[in-house]
């Protein structure tokens, strides 16, 4: 009887060595299993990241061309600008050429009118 309840202490103690094992098995798979969902959740941050940074990079090169077409429309303003400064740097020559013409016109007009005169003038004196 010494021996059979011997036996049944062992048998407990090894039953109990085995749930404990048991239990310690499977606190390692249930880290294990956390283990490896942070590190899949590191590795989807880690795409994500990468998706984020070209993102980035995409919204850089937009920015950039936005600040070349804006460089651009200012050139072009600029020449525009100069190129009606120009054209009407050039209305006012025509109109100065005009008003220069006119008035050699109306110098003209006033010798004419004068040698006219001056002739009535020579053919009174001759009669």
């Amino acid at each position: 009887a010494k021996e059979l309840r011997s036996a049944r202490e062992e048998l407990n103690e090894l039953k109990r060595r085995l749930q404990e094992e048991h239990q310690s098995h499977e606190s390692s798979e249930a880290q294990h299993a956390e283990a490896l969902q942070a590190l899949k959740d590191d590795e989807q941050v880690g795409r994500l990241l990468e998706e984020q940074a070209q993102t980035l990079r995409k919204v850089e090169e937009g920015a950039e061309e936005v600040r070349r077409a804006h460089e651009e429309l200012d050139e072009l303003k600029r020449r525009l600008e100069e190129e009606q400064q120009s054209h009407e740097s050039s209305e006012v020559q025509h109109t100065e050429a005009l008003q220069a013409l006119k008035s050699d016109e109306q110098v003209e007009h006033l010798l004419e009118e004068q040698a006219q005169t001056m002739r009535k003038l020579e053919l009174r004196r001759a009669h």
